[in-house]
């Protein structure tokens, strides 16, 4: 109170109508965000481009920070990849944005705001009598992680607003919503945009940085491989391209990015030992895994099979993990995957 008299006095205004110029403020305040996260949504493309630079700016100035319209259409899109996907997943963005949504509930009860607290635990699958440790146990079982189904029912409080963002002060936002998270999250966001309005293309070439050519080469079972980036650093209107590429005695098959970005999610999946082990699929490309009936494990890349026998399989990952383990290829995947999107 003494401030308000303090404020209205230095103003030179009373009490009352300071309150009023504050309600009134804030209302215009809500209707500038409802507005802005409005035309966002309405050209997704154009407003990706300008999130990914705030994001990848050094500057430190408050032009370069994203505001909370901006933050809740990257949850909008992110939401929406998972909503339009059925196949296998990356748990390293549902891990981020899980994350987003237990920190907010930890400020929440911090702060004593409120939030639809039935809503948020029904979908966490957690107790309010055993909120610690069912938070805990929820993120020891993302890492595990691998298909939409739940992923997107997880998701739904923060895509939802069930926490209504603007009731919490900002200052103790930024710590949940960093900078460095919501960066990774954009390959994402790409993939929910591209599964919402298509323009896959259009994205491709917006989204595009300079690449020099590079090579990376392997052999398995008679057969030889490749992962090649053409390069566009002496020709910077061009685009860059990644291609995976496959040579045996009588055949040359090159596999597009898409499906190469594919393949690394379902190997990488694998690796949590929670994939069936017969068929798994995303973005058109499916591995049937080694059973007691078969003990072959087949790569469909499109139209395009291969079948290793487990060990040629095991040599095959061990071989190409290791290609994308030079610090010049792994760069180039990372910004392949923000051009053609991941999930």
């Amino acid at each position: 109170m003494d401030k308000l008299k303090a404020r209205a006095t230095t103003k030179k205004t009373t009490i009352a109508d300071l309150v009023r110029e504050t309600l009134e403020s804030s209302i215009d305040n809500e209707d500038i965000e409802t507005k802005h996260y409005h035309d966002l949504i309405t050209s997704p493309v154009e407003s990706l481009v300008k999130i990914h630079r705030k994001l990848h700016s050094n500057l430190k100035s408050d032009s370069y920070t994203l505001n909370l319209p901006e933050i809740k259409f990257i949850i909008h899109y992110c939401y929406l990849a998972y909503q339009n996907n059925s196949g296998i997943i990356s748990n390293e963005y549902l891990i981020i944005l899980v994350l987003f949504t237990t920190r907010l509930i930890g400020l929440s009860l911090e702060t004593n705001t409120e939030f639809d607290k039935h809503y948020v635990y029904r979908c966490l699958d957690v107790n309010e009598g055993s909120l610690d440790n069912d938070l805990v146990t929820l993120h020891h079982e993302l890492e595990k992680k691998c298909n939409s189904f739940s992923s997107e029912y997880i998701l739904r409080p923060l895509y939802s607003d069930a926490f209504n963002l603007e009731n919490y002060n900002q200052d103790d936002l930024k710590p949940i919503f960093s900078k460095e998270r919501l960066k990774i999250l954009l390959p994402l966001v790409v993939k929910g945009i591209i599964y919402h309005i298509g323009k896959g293309n259009y994205i491709i070439k917006e989204m595009a940085t300079i690449q020099s050519s590079h090579r990376e080469c392997f052999s398995v079972a008679n057969l030889d491989f490749s992962i090649e980036c053409i390069g566009n650093d002496h020709y910077s209107d061009e685009l860059p391209y990644l291609y995976f590429i496959i040579s045996g005695a009588n055949f040359t098959q090159p596999i597009d990015c898409k499906k190469f970005i594919a393949l690394l999610r379902i190997i990488k999946a694998k690796e949590t030992d929670s994939l069936d082990m017969y068929k798994n699929e995303s973005d058109g490309v499916k591995i049937y895994f080694a059973s007691r009936h078969n003990d072959k494990v087949h790569i469909e890349l499109g139209s395009f099979r291969l079948i290793f026998s487990q060990s040629e399989y095991q040599a095959f990952v061990k071989k190409l993990e290791k290609s994308l383990n030079t610090p010049q290829l792994q760069e180039q995947v990372e910004a392949f995957k923000l051009m053609y999107g991941d999930i």
